[in-house]
């Protein structure tokens, strides 16, 4: 979990479900100022990156349990946007301040290859706003050498995001 961030239960229809306070989302890096400053928008079916999950991300923010399953979408989500590339950012959300702003937060209805995705995915049916963005890391490849850079930032909307290493 992000520092300082736990579990809290989630009511719906009747049954427990918990979602991780930490929730993670993985996105081209090209995307990030616009993220910083409208936060994560819903998609439509036009945008969704991956076909079998129209359905559930059309009106919705794809999340993952864990950083790991975010680095895959927002790989893969680089890849569709820009090419063979690995510029990409793992934003971390605040579930409790994302259903405060009246996001609902739930657990899709498909199923993501275990092969490449290992934890839970959920879904937020609304617009993730900026105050639910607590940090992200930067994932990149530096031209002229092997590996990639990653750096990681807590953020809040208002200020320059702070570098932590």
């Amino acid at each position: 979990l992000h520092p300082g961030l736990h579990e809290v239960p989630l009511r719906e229809e009747g049954a427990q479900m918990t979602v991780p306070r930490t929730l993670y989302h993985g996105a081209p890096a090209g995307f990030l100022d616009s993220i910083l400053e409208h936060g994560l928008l819903k998609g439509t079916a036009e945008r969704a990156n991956f076909e079998g999950f129209k359905h559930d991300t059309t009106g919705c923010v794809f999340l993952a349990e864990t950083e790991k399953d975010a680095r895959f979408f927002g790989v893969a989500s680089a890849m569709e946007q820009h090419g063979p590339t690995l510029d990409f950012v793992v934003l971390i959300v605040d579930s409790l301040k994302a259903r405060i702003a009246g996001v609902p937060i739930g657990e899709p209805e498909g199923e993501l290859d275990p092969k490449a995705f290992s934890g839970r995915q959920f879904i937020a049916c609304g617009d993730i706003p900026p105050e639910a963005i607590v940090g992200f890391k930067k994932i990149s490849s530096e031209s002229g050498r092997k590996g990639v850079k990653e750096e990681f930032y807590t953020f809040r909307p208002g200020e320059k995001p702070r570098l932590v290493r």
